[in-house]
């Protein structure tokens, strides 16, 4: 986020950033051997959160009307335009 300036350095956008790596969070017990302390939340906690079924939909359906045979992940505007060529083939 800072590096790209992708939220105009907003400081609570840097903290939920931080958030991801564990900042302002704790591990609650019993404690596991697994490489320190991590939070559990059972599966069926996290189906109650959101709607499983519009959740499946949406990440199932096509992006752009027919499913993709190319995906390039992390390659920024060239890998958009490497996988554009390459789909063009």
């Amino acid at each position: 986020n800072d590096r790209f300036a992708l939220d105009g350095r907003d400081p609570s956008s840097i903290a939920g950033v931080q958030w991801c790596f564990g900042l302002f969070d704790r591990a609650f017990g019993p404690v596991d051997p697994v490489m320190g302390k991590v939070r559990k939340r059972p599966t069926h906690v996290h189906e109650n959160r959101i709607d499983m079924a519009a959740y499946y939909k949406l990440t199932n359906e096509p992006t752009m009307g027919g499913s993709l045979d190319i995906g390039i992940v992390g390659g920024g505007l060239s890998g958009m335009f490497a996988a554009r060529l390459l789909s063009d083939l």
